[in-house]
């Protein structure tokens, strides 16, 4: 209940700002994630409450609620700003200008890359399916190189869409070619992000960069495609499960309803944390992923991501290096990472920054002229902010932004010279 009432108290606070048309509200990215964030941390939590979908018994803590209160508060007084989402002038063709030479060279490392890749890996999968992806980071481990590699499918098949929209037509067998290739890699990896991230990168961009009037015919479209995502993620989530889950008890509805939990539970870990008084890292997970180039068949004692920690705190033993089966970590999300590394001043200070870096680029995005790479490499950028740092664990987004910009940075400005800040 008490989710319940925070959740209708921001809605209240922001309520004038919903008679802005949705495209414009997404233009000031602090209020985008404001909304996001609510869902996840007020709304769902309430929701699961009422249904019965909750993973744990446990009643919530009163820090659990003073936690969220606090990560909400200072995020928002972080993102602060007097952008007038109205004003912003539409920028929507420089999409289309991203040099069709540095496309091509990262076209051929991310094929280069993701066959070596499915060779390696797929007959090991045909082989045992579910046992592959519920055990897939102890299969996968010591190939970080060519994981990270296979990993630039989503942004480059955001590339070849507009290309194929206002260069030419021929571009959607580039585009037809790298989704396929992209949707091979994430099966075999079973990353359900790597799956949802093409879509949801060109849909985003159409929301805020689109002129025309947005009609029901398309938002039609984008709900079919969004059940048919969200289908591939329930069969995802599935296998990644079925060691200790009988698929066949559970009909299609319960499946992505019980996906849904599995996605936005983030309310609940936080609580378990809280509950238990997890050991702080004192930054241990930031520094894996500075720590990222080395390997640790060198460096023995490499901190891990904060998946894991989690993982072991949730169920104690159940992450373990040595062990060669079925280990897997849980998304964290800023506010998890924050408090396991930080505690309550974590808290306060990351989501502090947290609006911070969004208010920047909301201005970088949206109200400074920008050659089109770097328009391109923002867009990225504000992607990664939503949908990696929010609910993600802070090494897989900077893994991200290795895949996602630095690539783009190199291959656009090795063929035309840009100037790039955020």
């Amino acid at each position: 209940m008490i989710f319940f009432i925070l959740f209708v108290a921001v809605v209240i606070i922001f309520l004038p700002l919903f008679f802005i048309h949705f495209r414009y509200l997404f233009r000031n990215i602090p209020f985008s994630l404001l909304v996001i964030n609510s869902l996840v941390y007020l709304f769902f939590p309430a929701y699961f409450q009422i249904t019965g979908l909750k993973l744990f018994d446990t009643a919530y803590s009163f820090k659990t609620y003073l936690l969220i209160s606090l990560f909400l508060t200072f995020f928002c007084v972080g993102g602060l700003n007097n952008y007038v989402v109205r004003d912003v002038i539409d920028k929507r063709k420089s999409f289309a200008e991203y040099s069709k030479r540095g496309a091509f060279f990262i076209l051929i490392l991310f094929s280069l890359s993701s066959l070596i890749f499915i060779q390696k890996f797929l007959p090991e999968f045909l082989i045992n399916p579910r046992f592959f992806i519920s055990n897939r980071i102890n299969i996968l481990s010591g190939n970080g190189y060519l994981l990270t590699l296979s990993s630039i499918g989503s942004p480059l098949f955001f590339i070849y869409f507009y290309f194929a929209r206002y260069k030419s037509k021929r571009y959607y067998y580039f585009l037809a070619y790298v989704f396929l290739l992209n949707l091979c890699v994430a099966m075999l990896k079973g990353s359900r992000g790597s799956v949802i991230e093409p879509i949801f990168l060109v849909f985003l961009a159409e929301i805020l960069f689109n002129t025309k009037k947005i009609k029901l015919k398309f938002l039609l479209k984008i709900g079919v495609v969004i059940f048919i995502i969200f289908f591939v993620v329930a069969r995802l989530g599935e296998l990644r499960q079925s060691h200790y889950v009988d698929p066949n008890k559970k009909n299609i509805v319960e499946k992505i309803a019980g996906e849904l939990r599995n996605s936005f539970n983030h309310a609940e870990y936080l609580n378990v944390c809280v509950t238990k008084e997890a050991e702080l890292l004192y930054g241990k997970s930031y520094l894996a992923a500075l720590a990222l180039p080395i390997p640790r068949k060198i460096w023995k004692g490499k901190p891990l991501g904060a998946g894991p920690y989690l993982k072991n705190i949730v169920k104690p033993g159940s992450y373990d290096l040595n062990n060669k089966k079925y280990n897997s970590s849980l998304t964290t999300g800023v506010l998890i990472e924050s408090y396991l590394n930080f505690g309550f001043l974590g808290v306060i200070v990351i989501g502090f920054i947290y609006g911070y870096l969004a208010k920047r680029l909301t201005y970088r995005l949206f109200y400074e002229d920008k050659n089109p790479t770097g328009e391109i490499l923002a867009f990225f950028c504000y992607f990664l902010l939503i949908f990696v740092f929010s609910f993600g664990e802070f090494l897989g987004a900077f893994t991200r932004i290795m895949t996602y910009i630095l690539p783009f940075i190199f291959f656009g400005g090795f063929f035309k010279k840009i100037k790039f800040t955020i």
